[in-house]
């Protein structure tokens, strides 16, 4: 369940390295959502540049900025430029202030803007053992409540600031009130907006991934699924497949909601579609592994432990995710098939495992050969 919690925290901002794009127009920048499948990519130019950066031009560019703090290349640039990533590369001692300063700058001059609804997730960069280093965490909790307290009837920025609030899965505990409050009255004043939908739902996905108790599991999954659904039957039909939650396929989200509501017609027709959706030339391992574990889960539940079987050997090719090779497999699947004697097709699908779980080489030995003795490992 700490799916989009580990996913988060292992969101990087401008993390891709290819070469330099185009650049991106003014308007097109700010309207980027840093949680959407495709934002990194197209920061390439912006990447490339900040990383050619020498001290002096950096200097220039601060200059830049100070007289034009509108200025969003230039403070993108800078905000690569006082990464942690970047600052550890030349050689140079960390610097969340002035990083920290840079967000706060961006939460300031373009309130309205999905870019800054990122807000919180750049602070990531600067994330020790889970907790931000920096000041302007507090900042910025005081920044957005002055913000929406001063613009009432902002829809978008009472949505930013619900955001910047959850951005943190570490404090929502503290600060999930204030979150949610942010994020109702956005949907109410903005009812038929599929992006302030969607944000509401993020509030109870978050929810969902962070706890391991079924019983909130389930309630934040049907607070969820009208809004996901919302923002479904809010978007044209030939957008929704670039629908994205915390990263994720919105289709990927709705399966794995409906299947905890225990709606499993749904869930299972989510799914199939997530498939559908992937990029053959190249899939995304967590979509493969996720959806077809579902579809899996799916048929025993009607007591096909056939298509069960094909289920769990679909999830096995996968060609595996950071997050995969860090957290391992989820075994729901094969533990019920284990249960119903399908010895065969548990230890083929965990020596699968191997190709993308390889810090769990050692646990994966164990578990096959306690099922070729006959005996059940978990």
């Amino acid at each position: 369940m700490l799916h989009t919690l580990t996913r988060l925290l292992l969101l990087s901002a401008f993390a891709a390295i290819a070469a330099p794009a185009q650049d991106l127009p003014r308007e097109q920048l700010l309207a980027l959502d840093l949680e959407d499948a495709g934002a990194e990519a197209k920061l390439l130019r912006i990447q490339s540049r900040a990383d050619a950066l020498t001290p002096a031009q950096a200097g220039e560019l601060r200059a830049t900025l100070e007289r034009d703090p509108k200025d969003i290349h230039t403070r993108l640039v800078l905000l690569r430029y006082e990464g942690q990533e970047a600052r550890q590369r030349r050689g140079e001692d960390l610097n969340p202030r002035a990083h920290g300063k840079l967000v706060l700058g961006l939460i300031e001059h373009h309130p309205e803007s999905p870019l800054a609804g990122s807000s919180g997730l750049l602070l990531y960069e600067y994330k020790n053992d889970g907790l931000y280093t920096g000041p302007a965490w507090d900042l910025g909790i005081e920044l957005w409540e002055r913000l929406a307290a001063e613009n009432p009837k902002s829809a978008a920025i009472a949505t930013n600031a619900g955001l910047f609030l959850i951005s943190d899965p570490l404090r929502l505990k503290d600060l999930k009130s204030q979150a949610f409050a942010h994020l109702q009255r956005a949907r109410t004043l903005q009812p038929n907006d599929a992006r302030c939908a969607l944000k509401l739902a993020s509030y109870f996905v978050l929810q969902r991934s962070i706890t391991r108790d079924e019983k909130l599991v389930l309630s934040a999954s049907t607070d969820a699924l009208p809004h996901l659904q919302a923002a479904l039957n809010l978007t044209k039909p030939a957008d929704r497949t670039n629908l994205h939650l915390n990263g994720q396929p919105l289709s990927m989200i709705l399966a794995q909601v409906h299947f905890d509501v225990g709606d499993h017609s749904a869930a299972a027709a989510a799914a199939t579609a997530a498939l559908a959706a992937l990029n053959p030339k190249s899939p995304d391992g967590e979509v493969v592994f996720h959806m077809n574990t579902l579809l899996g889960l799916c048929a025993t539940h009607r007591g096909d432990w056939d298509a069960a079987v094909l289920a769990l050997g679909a999830a096995g090719t996968t060609r595996g995710s950071p997050i995969l090779a860090t957290s391992g497999p989820d075994l729901r699947l094969a533990k019920s098939l284990l249960a119903h004697g399908k010895q065969d097709a548990v230890v083929s699908f965990l020596e699968d495992c191997r190709r993308f779980w390889t810090s769990g080489s050692a646990r994966l030995d164990t578990w096959i050969a306690a099922i070729r003795k006959g005996d059940t490992p978990w």
